[in-house]
């Protein structure tokens, strides 16, 4: 659960993810920044499999993001 702060801090984070992903498709082919996107979900997905409060904490930024 996010506290009042937590909250307020949500849209820096998201942009600073914003930003490492931008820097990251810049470094990258399409092709390969894809690979690592497709690998990042499924180890989210495996994650979430093994311990679903864990998955809960990394996707509570925003999950439409996630796609």
């Amino acid at each position: 659960m996010l506290t009042e702060r937590g909250r307020a801090v949500q849209p820096v984070a998201a942009g600073a993810g914003d930003r490492i992903e931008e820097r990251w498709a810049e470094l990258t082919s399409p092709e390969e920044f894809e690979t690592l996107h497709a690998l990042l979900h499924r180890l989210l997905d495996r994650i979430g499999d093994a311990d679903p409060a864990a998955a809960a904490r990394l996707t509570s930024i925003d999950k439409s993001r996630l796609d």
